[in-house]
């Protein structure tokens, strides 16, 4: 699932300065001809709202020219106003230590000048910051704090910058009930705001609202609140936002298979793309415009959003969008047959997949490895504490213990060494404690860990097939059998962007699976010229849309079934694949009237190269890996089938999967 970055994440700011006028053109003009440091001190703040975003090079002069006019004037308010900015800044540049200095010198002036709306600013803002830095539980921390502000005075605007910053980091956790819970709650804050904010309000809120949904995989919702957005946005010509939303109603026809909506909705947010002059996201809408035209086989319509995507690849940084970009003018090629440049392009393809991929995992790794960092400081932090208190209570103690030396030294001499005693005691059961708890969430980082190497693996498992459709495909070039090259590659580019959205999924229904699988043995069927019988047999009681199973871990024994047994096989050449279901558990068979395995490992000892299965080793690897943990583990069996004269007869593999989350 691809992440969409929610539209406004801090409202607060945004409602601030929602009837901004003035260019920076205009304002930079207005500075040159200022008489006082007043109005230098309005147009600095206003640049550096112009500029926050668009140009940290120009952001970072204003703010300290503004800054120092600041401090000639003893001006604390605007001291901490372009402290703010200061702390933004960083932020943006992605220094988050020097962010958070600055975030919390703000705060405090805020407190000193007791100034709500610059108080809620810069918590709102650090709680941002915190959030890109992976702090999750600090931010949500903070963003209570300011909401807690907020419903106190009735400051409904900044009650709805909280709602948005909380859910943006349910939407990264996956909690998607939970930010369709704060967010209707800031719905209905933006209708108690002023007449002139309520529709931008509502606009932004129900545009994010359409996001949820479109991650629930509820397509007809996301786009109904979609289209409220749009009506609304309209109405406020807040167009800077209406690109994304429209681009995300397109994603929604999209997976609905409406492919005229999905056209125009994606033409209408490359228009406003083009007319904001951002590159970005007029690149990701001609990719998805291009894809729709080719699919409909109309490449004069693509051929605009081609030659678009042709010219500005340079500028285009995004390594999604480039992905996409070699695999639609892959499949471009595809349709002027052109098999050279097919290859070209998908090879790089395949090598962005891999690299989003090591992309994620890494990604995976720094947040938790920032958590647990988080989480020792905080441990850290709470035991100074602790030791600190603790040491005050012992010097109490022992100052009343002094006074009464005088008439009990014996006895005072035992109790303190009775109570010295007590005290290391209890300090040996708390570091013990402690010790425990350490090893409790290291073993919980170590299975977060597993999770992330899962990925990885997944992601190296698809490429093996892909390579070997390759040479599928360039020995029918070759062969110069143009019409079954055509043929071959147009299914074998449907397989690849199933296998593509598949693994970046833990979990597929077994519905998914078997569409794969169909499509992977059609192809296969073409490479062995037709003389391929196969059959999919699902039991009544098995309901393929709701049993999600881990995906890629079949197709492994399919394609040994035909590479090691059927191969080898010049006639009758039979598949079976049947899925059953056997208690809690799904049971996946495949078998084959193949060679067997003793006679096809004859044959592999005969060969100048010798090696294990990439498919079957990897596929054992995964297997091991998603036990771990388990109290139901998936098993598998491999049986080798004899006839009546003892002669063998095929194999047949068994896989048993534990249904979960049904």
């Amino acid at each position: 699932m691809k992440k969409v970055t929610f539209l406004i994440p801090f409202l607060l700011m945004s409602l601030f300065c929602f009837s901004q006028k003035e260019t920076a053109e205009e304002l930079e003009q207005k500075l040159i001809e200022a008489e006082n440091d007043s109005i230098r001190t309005y147009c600095l703040k206003e640049l550096c709202k112009r500029y926050r975003d668009s140009d940290v090079v120009k952001h970072f002069t204003v703010l300290n020219q503004g800054y120092s006019i600041a401090v000639d004037n003893d001006d604390k308010l605007y001291q901490g106003v372009f402290l703010r900015e200061k702390a933004m800044y960083y932020k943006n540049v992605s220094k988050l230590d020097s962010a958070y200095y600055y975030f919390e010198k703000t705060i405090s002036i805020a407190k000193q000048l007791d100034e709500k709306i610059g108080y809620l600013g810069s918590i709102t803002s650090y709680a941002s910051a915190l959030h890109a830095g992976g702090d999750y539980e600090k931010a949500s921390q903070l963003y209570y704090e300011a909401l807690e502000v907020c419903e106190r005075d009735s400051i409904y605007d900044g009650m709805v910058s909280c709602y948005f910053g909380l859910t943006s980091i349910y939407e990264l956790q996956k909690k998607f009930d939970e930010s369709l819970e704060v967010l209707n709650k800031a719905l209905l804050c933006c209708t108690k705001l002023d007449e002139r904010r309520v529709k931008f309000c509502e606009g932004a809120t129900l545009s994010n609202i359409s996001m949820i949904y479109y991650y629930k995989k509820e397509y007809q919702k996301s786009i109904d609140y979609g289209l409220q957005a749009v009506k609304l946005k309209k109405e406020t010509n807040y167009i800077m936002s209406l690109e994304q939303t429209y681009f995300s109603i397109g994603n929604s026809y999209a997976k609905l298979e409406d492919e005229g909506n999905a056209i125009n909705y994606y033409q209408s947010a490359f228009e406003i793309s083009e007319k904001l002059k951002k590159p970005s996201g007029m690149a990701r809408s001609a990719n998805k415009l291009a894809e729709l035209y080719l699919n409909k086989n109309n490449l004069s319509k693509a051929k605009p959003y081609l030659n678009y995507l042709e010219e500005n690849v340079s500028i285009i940084k995004d390594p999604g969008t480039l992905r996409n970009y070699y695999r639609v003018q892959g499949q471009h090629y595809a349709q002027r047959n052109d098999f050279e440049k097919v290859q070209e392009y998908y090879k790089k393809a395949m090598a962005f997949s891999d690299t989003l991929a090591a992309q994620e995992k890494n990604k995976t790794i720094l947040e938790l490895e920032t958590q647990y960092e988080t989480e020792k400081h905080k441990r850290e932090k709470e035991q100074a504490i602790l030791n600190e208190k603790h040491a005050k209570e012992i010097a109490a103690k022992n100052r009343r213990l002094f006074l009464l030396a005088l008439a009990a030294a014996i006895l005072l001499l035992l109790a303190a060494g009775f109570y010295i005693y007590q005290q290391r005691l209890k300090k040996r059961a708390e570091l013990a404690e402690l010790k425990l708890n350490e090893a409790e969430n290291k073993l919980v980082l170590e299975r977060k860990l597993n999770d992330a190497e899962m990925k990885a693996l997944k992601s190296q498992m698809n490429p093996h097939f892909l390579f070997n459709a390759f040479n599928s495909i360039q020995e029918y070039i070759i062969m110069n059998n143009r019409e079954l090259a055509s043929d071959y590659l147009g299914k074998f580019a449907d397989l690849m962007r199933m296998y593509l959205d598949h693994s970046r999924e833990k979990y597929i229904s077994l519905e998914e699976e078997i569409e794969a699988t169909k499509l992977y043995l059609e192809l296969e069927k073409i490479r062995f010229e037709e003389k391929l019988n196969y059959e999919i047999n699902l039991a009544d009681d098995v309901n393929k849309s709701k049993i999600p199973i881990p995906p890629m871990l079949i197709q492994p024994f399919i394609e040994n079934s035909l590479k090691h047994g059927l191969l080898h096989r010049k006639e009758d050449r039979q598949l079976s694949i049947s899925y059953k279901r056997e208690k809690d558990n799904l049971l996946c068979i495949v078998e084959d009237n193949g060679i067997g395995r003793k006679q096809s490992a004859l044959l592999n000892a005969k060969k100048i190269k010798k090696h294990k299965s990439f498919a079957t080793s990897a596929t054992e690897n995964r297997i091991d890996l998603l036990n771990i943990g388990r109290d139901k583990k998936i098993s598998m069996k491999i049986l080798d089938l004899i006839n009546a004269n003892q002669e063998a007869a095929g194999t047949k593999v068994i896989l048993t999967i534990p249904i979960e989350n049904e």
